[in-house]
């Protein structure tokens, strides 16, 4: 589950977002690859310290984003929810080796332990929060390649435009949310400790409770997040309502560098070195451009010594569209299967229905 899914208010459409900065550069670079329904992966560095994202379409729809620096702590999330168990634990490390979070969703899915929507669901919590992170850079440089493609990590390609407005809201909600608890401090670098208070009812979720029992008084937030598997938007959202409820207290407090340990949560990038955690594996790309995307804004600036592409690699694509049109055809399957047994449930009321009526001619 994902503690920030879009709720409706009826003042909403009266909410500044235009007040929560957007790299505009960026924002035209996906734009317009979006709008051409561009495969690729947008290449976006850190001016200020030095990481690189890399943010992945396929026909226009964004549906990935790696960030150096950070891995999607997936099975910490799985655990913390109650998805899997120790025993399930063990399997994973046999089956899929110490890289579990690479591949230990799909794992997961495969076992039956999560239905394929809910790995989906917690994917783009990552995406999105990854995506708000690159897009609030104030200096980037950015370069599109042409035909790159991944498969981790992913969600269903989205519509690019309408996740500038989902950025904005969320980067709101987060600070909005932790202003309910009219505390100074950095919810970066705020340290959480449990009072002994048990976990109201009404909080009787999973997660809520490991995330209880991950806040020991020591570790900031941001390492909580991690531990159980959260974003910073969701643990914020999680801590305000345990402080609320008397289950945790909050103090200011600084966390160690992140630099050995990488990032703790995806909204971390851009504020400090992406440390030794990330650089996760790419494809191949085709058909390289050689020069960055068009539609570069003023705030992105321009590779200043272009590299030689890796050779091309079309067999990726090829994959890539494979599977989508799987995709399609077994959702096309279902449909027709489903209108098939409503034709025949439907024959059958009629053949029902001609039987009672020539009992009745026959009386």
């Amino acid at each position: 589950m994902s503690f920030l899914r879009p709720r409706k208010h009826a003042d909403e459409s009266l909410r500044p977002l235009d007040a929560v900065p957007l790299n505009s550069g960026i924002v035209d670079a996906l734009s317009g690859a979006g709008a051409q329904g561009s495969t690729g992966v947008l290449e976006v560095t850190d001016r200020g310290h030095g990481g690189t994202a890399r943010v992945f379409l396929f026909e226009g729809g964004l549906y990935a984003v790696d960030l150096a620096g950070y891995r999607p702590p997936i099975l910490n999330r799985l655990r913390s929810g109650g998805r899997i168990d120790a025993r399930a634990q063990v399997r994973l490390l046999d089956v899929v080796g110490p890289d579990q979070d690479q591949v230990g969703g799909a794992t997961a899915v495969a076992e039956g332990w999560i239905p394929v929507e809910a790995l989906g669901s917690l994917h783009q919590e990552y995406v999105l929060a990854s995506l708000g992170a690159v897009l609030a850079l104030p200096r980037a440089r950015v370069k599109f390649q042409a035909g790159v493609v991944t498969d981790e990590f992913c969600t269903v390609p989205l519509r690019v435009d309408p996740l500038f407005d989902a950025v904005r809201l969320r980067a709101e909600r987060l600070v909005s949310t932790w202003a309910v608890l009219e505390d100074l401090t950095d919810p970066a670098t705020s340290v959480l400790a449990a009072t002994g208070q048990r976990v109201p009812e009404g909080l009787s979720s999973p997660e809520f409770a490991s995330f209880t029992a991950a806040c020991d008084g020591q570790r900031g937030l941001d390492s909580v997040a991690h531990a159980v598997g959260f974003t910073r938007a969701e643990a914020v959202h999680v801590a305000v309502l345990l402080v609320q409820a008397g289950v945790l207290t909050l103090h200011g407090g600084s966390e160690p560098s992140p630099s050995s340990e990488g990032i703790r949560v995806p909204e971390a990038f851009g504020t400090c070195a992406p440390g030794a955690a990330g650089d996760s594996r790419v494809t191949a790309p085709v058909l390289p451009t050689p020069s960055s995307h068009p539609g570069d804004g003023p705030s992105v600036e321009p590779e200043e010594e272009p590299r030689p592409e890796p050779a091309a690699a079309a067999s990726d694509v090829r994959r890539a569209r494979r599977a989508q049109l799987v995709a399609d055809l077994t959702d096309a399957v279902a449909q027709a299967e489903a209108v098939r047994d409503e034709a025949q449930s439907h024959v059958d009321e009629l053949r029902a229905r001609l039987t009672a009526a020539e009992a009745d001619l026959g009386r």
